[in-house]
C-alpha cells in the first residue's frame, strides 16, 4: 500500500509543509501511528507556531535513501501541548517520487532474532530489507540501556529462496536509527554497520533473487 512509504526503513526525515498565505511553514514531523482513515506526526512545538484551520492544505514530504516521496492531502486537526504539537492528516493516496539512488528496498517477511548486549534475545520478522537495513515490528518496546549499543541481527532465509550459499543464517551488526510507537507495535528501523563479504553478497543475490 501507498502510505507503507511511511514506514519505509530507508526514512531519513519527514516534514509537513503549508504554502498558506497566511500560515506557511515547514515543519520536521516523525510519524506517531497511522489507521485506516489518518495519519499522525509529532512536531518539536516551534516558537512562533500557530495553528493551522482544519482541513488547512498540506504536502506530506518524505526524504529517503531511495528517493524524495510527496503527496498532497490535508491537516484534519491539531493539537499543541507544552513541549509538541501533533497534526492529524489524512492517509497518503497516490506519491510523486524522485529517484535517488539504484538499489532498492523490499516488502519480505523473513524471520529475525535480535541480540542485545545484555544477553538477551527478542524475535520477530523482518517487515522490509536492503543491502544497508532492515525493519521490523516489536510487541514490547526496547529497553532505553540496549537503544545505544549495537546488535546482532540473525536473519533467518527460508528454504524457498534461492540462495548461493548453504548458509541460511546472515548475521549482520547493527544499530537502531528509527522508533516509531503505534497503537500496538513497536516499528523499529536497523541500519547494517558491519557485514563481512560473504553475507554482503549473499544479501544482495536474495535481493536480486526477490527482484527477478
Amino acid at each position: 500500500m501507498q502510505q507503507n512509504i511511511l514506514r519505509n526503513s530507508g526514512v531519513t526525515n519527514i516534514y509537513l509543509v503549508s504554502t498558506e498565505i497566511n500560515n506557511a511553514f515547514k515543519y520536521p514531523v516523525r510519524l506517531r501511528y497511522m489507521d485506516d482513515t489518518s495519519c499522525y506526526f509529532a512536531a518539536k512545538l516551534p516558537s512562533n507556531y500557530s495553528k493551522p484551520i482544519d482541513n488547512t492544505d498540506v504536502q506530506i514530504v518524505v526524504y529517503t535513501t531511495d528517493g524524495l516521496y510527496k503527496n498532497s492531502t490535508v491537516i484534519k486537526s491539531s493539537t499543541a501541548s507544552v513541549q509538541e504539537v501533533v497534526f492529524e492528516t489524512g492517509i497518503p493516496k497516490v506519491w510523486e517520487f524522485e529517484q535517488m539512488r539504484k538499489s532498492s528496498r523490499f516488502i519480505v517477511n523473513f524471520p529475525i532474532e535480535i541480540s542485545f548486549s545484555d544477553s538477551s534475545v527478542l524475535e520477530s520478522q523482518t517487515y522490509d530489507i536492503s543491502t544497508g537495513g532492515v525493519s521490523l515490528y516489536l510487541n514490547n518496546e526496547i529497553l532505553e540501556q540496549n537503544k545505544a549499543n549495537k546488535v546482532n541481527l540473525v536473519i533467518n532465509i527460508p528454504s524457498d529462496v534461492i540462495m548461493t550459499t548453504p548458509n541460511r543464517k546472515l548475521n549482520f551488526e547493527a544499530e537502531i536509527i528509527r522508533e516509531t510507537k503505534e497503537e500496538n507495535k513497536i516499528f523499529y528501523v536497523f541500519k547494517f554497520i558491519n557485514i563481512n563479504p560473504e553475507n554482503q553478497l549473499a544479501l544482495k543475490n536474495i535481493l536480486m533473487h526477490l527482484k527477478a
